[in-house]
């Protein structure tokens, strides 16, 4: 191919500018450039182009300095040299345009290609984020629950083992003042029972009585405080038995109220799902792509599309 598709000494200014010359020089031109069958896919093809191009531009400068040339050495005829110079400049910038056409499509098509890989990939790596930090959300959801769980249960169990110690504490005290008082009532009873007898035999009868009589609430006594103890222990174990199923009982309410919860955000996240499909299904529908469908629904699902949101 010629390195430039017109020069000065190729063309006889006032044949072309005065006369018919100038269709034919534009129409050789316009062959030349037109005869090159171009491959986008190549490097070599698209540079070619380009260089097409500038040697459409290289020689509208060349005619057009012809031109003012010969208006300089023929001002009677400037007006028609003027205006053929203009057809000659709009001519060729329109098959310049022309022919870098496909070039400047192609790379306008291949910086929109690359823009929508860059935000397909992007909109994925989001999504696959997001998924992942619901996972985990959940997870540590999960571990908090049965860590307090497990706190209630150590709780309850350290108060029921204080309460036990508590009330054997309780009943010990008990069982020494018990003791305590019997040997002081036992004391006294036989110094009160020396003195009558050393007082005298009249009072013996009266004082033996008597003595019996505080035998007999001693034994009353000690039959009270033994169903006092029995009734203290059963009271405790029933506390105890409460407190077990109290804490027991709530364990299964959380269990079912977490279970709910859990029912519940699954009934959520597939009745999000059926909707999704549903719209996925009519973008398809309407030409678009699954995935690009996708993207679509994931970005309103997302609220990053402003004025737009899916009514779940």
């Amino acid at each position: 191919m010629k390195q430039e598709l017109i020069t000065v000494n190729d063309i006889n200014p006032i044949e072309i500018f005065t006369g018919d010359g100038l269709d034919e020089v534009l129409h050789n031109i316009e062959q030349e450039v037109l005869s090159f069958v171009p491959d986008l896919s190549t490097v070599t093809s698209r540079k070619e182009i380009a260089s097409l191009a500038r040697k459409v531009a290289s020689s509208k400068i060349v005619l057009d300095n012809a031109g003012k040339d010969l208006v300089a050495e023929w001002k009677t005829k400037a007006k028609l040299v003027d205006s053929s110079r203009k057809a000659s400049r709009d001519f060729l910038d329109l098959l310049r345009d022309r022919v870098r056409k496909p070039l400047t499509e192609w790379e306008k098509e291949e910086a929109e290609r690359i823009e929508k890989e860059k935000l397909e990939n992007e909109l994925i790596i989001a999504y696959e984020e997001a998924l992942n930090l619901d996972s985990i959300f959940n997870k540590e959801m999960e571990i908090a629950e049965r860590e307090r769980l497990i706190r209630e249960k150590e709780e309850a169990e350290q108060q029921r083992i204080a309460y036990e110690e508590a009330e054997k504490e309780r009943l010990k005290n008990e069982e020494r003042i018990k003791k305590e008082a019997a040997e002081s009532a036992k004391l006294k009873a036989e110094q009160e029972s020396q003195r009558k007898i050393d007082e005298a035999r009249r009072f013996e009868a009266e004082a033996i009585a008597k003595a019996e009589r505080l035998e007999k609430e001693k034994l009353q006594d000690k039959a009270n405080a033994d169903r006092d103890k029995r009734n203290a222990v059963l009271e405790a174990e029933r506390r105890a038995r409460a407190e077990a199923d109290r804490i027991e009982n709530n364990i299964k309410q959380e269990e079912h109220r977490k279970q709910k919860e859990i029912n519940r955000r699954n009934n959520d996240l597939n009745h999000k799902r059926t909707i999704n499909s549903q719209a996925l299904n009519s973008f398809v529908a309407e030409g678009i792509d699954t995935k690009t469908a996708k993207i679509i629904i994931s970005l309103i699902s997302k609220y990053k599309i402003q004025h737009i949101s899916i009514n779940y």
